[in-house]
């Protein structure tokens, strides 16, 4: 397993995991639906939310991973309790980074 900040990264990551807002998150979900429709379908459980809910299901299944955080994750990784944690399997990036663009520019 390799992980960088997407802007370093020297490979193509499988997924890209990153905190947000539930604002944010919610912008996440919305761009990531523009093109195609359909629904977010999350499943967590409050437990193995960076390794299992947002890295490991994201890259099995192809699905974005959405997770409320857990213990681990939010004293490990510095997880705000304001924020909430998205796996994005790298093949829906490109689409979700247009959609976002079209959708949120400013002005």
């Amino acid at each position: 397993m390799l992980y960088a900040p997407l802007e370093k990264a020297t490979f193509e990551p499988d997924v890209v995991v990153t905190m947000a807002t539930p604002r944010q998150a919610m912008q996440i979900v919305q761009a990531l639906l523009y093109e195609e429709g359909g629904r977010v379908e999350p499943g967590f459980s409050g437990r193995q939310s960076l390794c299992a809910d947002c890295v490991a299901e994201p890259s099995r299944t192809k699905k974005l991973g959405l997770s409320v955080g857990c213990s681990g994750s939010r004293k490990n990784a510095g997880i705000r309790d304001s924020e909430m944690i998205i796996g994005i399997p790298f093949a829906l990036f490109p689409a979700l980074v247009r959609s976002a663009a079209r959708m949120f520019a400013p002005g």
